[in-house]
C-alpha cells in the first residue's frame, strides 16, 4: 500500500507539474521587453526530499524575476515521462528529461502540499551576467532545446543549474570548488536512501566501483542540497574586494520531516544478522528432512529456496540484465560474484522442489555449490588492488547465505556405506 501511496504521489507531481505552465514561457524571449539588465533578479531555489523514490534526493530551479514588470518564472530541468516506459527507460540508460517554465506561487504551492522544504538563495551577479542567464534559461526552455538524456550523477536537474550559475559567475564555481569532495558518489546515495532500505540495498547492490572514484566537491552538486552549500560559500572578486555570490538567503517553507544525515551510518550488523539467517534456515531445514525424510519439510526447504529467489534472485537477475543496458555505472560489477541470475534459479526451482523434483535437487545444489565457491572467490580477489569496489554491504547479506545454503545441500547429500 505504501507503494501504491508513493506511485500516485509521483503521478500527481508529474501532473501539478506539467499543469503549473506560465504564460511567460510561451514567448521565444519573456526577458527580451525587459527595458534594464538591473530590473532582473536571479534566485536559486532548493526543494527538500520528498516521499516518493525519485524525490529522495530533493530537487532545485532557477527563479528569473522582472522587478519592474512585476513578471516571474521558475526554470527546472527535472521534468520526465510517467508512464509505463519510464522505467525500462531508466534502467537502460536511456529515460529523456526535459526543461520547463512555470509560475512561482503555483509551483510553491505544489511543494508545500508534499511537504517539501522551501529554500531560495538570492543570486549577487552582475545585471549583463542575470541577463545572460535569463536569457539561457529561455532558451532550454524551447520545444527544440529543452530535451536531454538524463544521468543521475553527470548530468541532472542540479547539474544543468549548478553549470547554468558556473557561466554566469564566470567559472567562480568550478574555479572555487575543485578540492577533492567528502564523499564519494557511493557515499552520498547511501545516505540519502538508506531510511528506505530496500531501494537502499538495491542501489549499493547494483552500482559498480565507479562509485568509489574520487570526485571534486563540484561533482558534489548533482544533490541540489550540495548545490546549495557551494552557491553559499562562493565569493566573487571585483575591483579587489570580495563579495559573497549570494546577496540574501531565506526559508519559504520547513517541511516536517527527519533531516538527511551528514554522512553514511553502518549498515552491515543487520545486514549480516539477515545473510547469518537466511544461510542458519537453510541448515536446519536441511537437518530436519535428513531425520525425517517426509514431503513436508522437503516442501518447506523448497519454500526456503524461493524466498532467496525472490529476495536476492531477482536483484541479481537485474544485476545481469544491466550488462546489456546502456547504464554504465552498472558494468564490472564485483557484486555479481555474490548474487547473479543462478540466485534467481532458486525462484522456480525451489517451486518444483516443493512438488518433489529431484532434478530440480539437483540442480539447486549445484547452483548453491556455484554461488558460495564465488562468494568465497570475491573474498580473495577483495586482496587484490583492482577489486576496489566497497562491496561489503552486499558481502554481509550473501557470503554467509550462499555459504549457508551450499552447506544445506551438502548436509543432504547420500553418505556411502
Amino acid at each position: 500500500m505504501c507503494y501504491i501511496r508513493g506511485m500516485w504521489k509521483i503521478a500527481i507531481a508529474a501532473i501539478l507539474a506539467s499543469t503549473l505552465l506560465s504564460s511567460v514561457a510561451a514567448a521565444e524571449s519573456p526577458w527580451a521587453e525587459t527595458a534594464r539588465d538591473e530590473d532582473l533578479e536571479v534566485k536559486l531555489v532548493t526543494f527538500g526530499p520528498g516521499d516518493a523514490v525519485h524525490q529522495y534526493f530533493g530537487h532545485n530551479a532557477l527563479i528569473v524575476e522582472d522587478t519592474q514588470r512585476g513578471m516571474a518564472a521558475m526554470y527546472n530541468f527535472g521534468m520526465f515521462n510517467f508512464g509505463p516506459d519510464m522505467l525500462p527507460k531508466y534502467l537502460q540508460g536511456q529515460l529523456e528529461f526535459w526543461a520547463i517554465a512555470t509560475g512561482v506561487r503555483r509551483t510553491y504551492a505544489a511543494y508545500r502540499t508534499m511537504n517539501r522544504s522551501i529554500r531560495v538563495r538570492e543570486l549577487d551577479l552582475r545585471p549583463e551576467k542575470r541577463r545572460w542567464l535569463a536569457e539561457r534559461l529561455s532558451w532550454h526552455v524551447q520545444p527544440e532545446n529543452r530535451a536531454y538524456r538524463y544521468h543521475h550523477y553527470r548530468d541532472n536537474c542540479s547539474t544543468k543549474v549548478r553549470d547554468l550559475i558556473d557561466g554566469a559567475s564566470g567559472g567562480l564555481l568550478g574555479a572555487q570548488h575543485s578540492k577533492p569532495a567528502r564523499l564519494t558518489y557511493r557515499g552520498h546515495t547511501w545516505r540519502y536512501t538508506e531510511h528506505d532500505p530496500i531501494i537502499h540495498m538495491l542501489l549499493v547492490f547494483w552500482m559498480n566501483d565507479s562509485m568509489e572514484r574520487p570526485i571534486q566537491e563540484m561533482h558534489e552538486a548533482f544533490l541540489p542540497d550540495e548545490l546549495e552549500k557551494l552557491v553559499d560559500a562562493t565569493l566573487i572578486e571585483e575591483g579587489g574586494r570580495k563579495r559573497p555570490l549570494v546577496k540574501r538567503a531565506y526559508t519559504l517553507f520547513e517541511a516536517r520531516r527527519a533531516p538527511v544525515a551528514e554522512n553514511p551510518s553502518p549498515r552491515w550488523p543487520s545486514t549480516l544478522g539477515l545473510g547469518l539467517l537466511l544461510g542458519g534456515v537453510a541448515l536446519l531445514l536441511a537437518w530436519l528432512q535428513r531425520r525425517h525424510r517426509d514431503r513436508f519439510s522437503a516442501a518447506l526447504f523448497g519454500l526456503h529456496h524461493v524466498l532467496l529467489g525472490i529476495l536476492c534472485g531477482v536483484p541479481g537477475l537485474v544485476a545481469g540484465l544491466f550488462l546489456l543496458t546502456e547504464w554504465k555505472v552498472t558494468h564490472w560489477n564485483e557484486n555479481l560474484f555474490l548474487c547473479n541470475p543462478v540466485t534467481f534459479l532458486s525462484f522456480p526451482l525451489g517451486l518444483m522442489l516443493i512438488f518433489g523434483s529431484r532434478w530440480a535437487r539437483r540442480w539447486l545444489a549445484r547452483a548453491a555449490y556455484l554461488m558460495a565457491a564465488s562468494s568465497l572467490l570475491l573474498l580473495v580477489l577483495k586482496l587484490l588492488p583492482n577489486f576496489d569496489q566497497q562491496v561489503w554491504l552486499p558481502m554481509a547479506l550473501m557470503l554467509p547465505a550462499n555459504v549457508g545454503f551450499a552447506l544445506a545441500h551438502r548436509l543432504l547429500e547420500p553418505t556411502k556405506g
